[in-house]
């Protein structure tokens, strides 16, 4: 089977940046990388299994996980840590418009 998820990730055991705890020096999603780096060393880490394939779905414009600075995370981003670093994947990602995706 296959996963789709319209949402972004995060580490379970790391979360969302704590509010009043935002860097001046990193943008949110490089904090909530950082968190989960540091969550996947402990014995907490998602290692899920069976490991599925996934299907992310980020939306542009989202006011929380769009791109170009239209989120306060870059969900792409945190997608491509999951699919890298939870479920070990490499390749290249594709993505496409809305046309394509018609």
């Amino acid at each position: 089977g296959i996963v789709l998820m319209g949402q972004s990730y995060f580490e379970p055991a790391g979360g969302h940046v704590p509010k009043g705890q935002e860097s001046q020096n990193m943008t949110a999603t490089q904090q909530a990388i950082q968190l989960s780096n540091t969550a996947r060393n402990g014995a907490n880490k998602c290692d899920p299994k069976p490991k599925r394939p996934l299907y992310a779905l980020v939306g542009t414009a989202d006011s929380y996980y769009g791109e170009n600075g239209n989120g306060v995370y870059s969900g792409k981003a945190l997608w491509e840590y999951y699919s890298t670093n939870v479920l070990g994947c490499t390749g290249q990602v594709l993505s496409s418009t809305v046309s394509e995706s018609q």
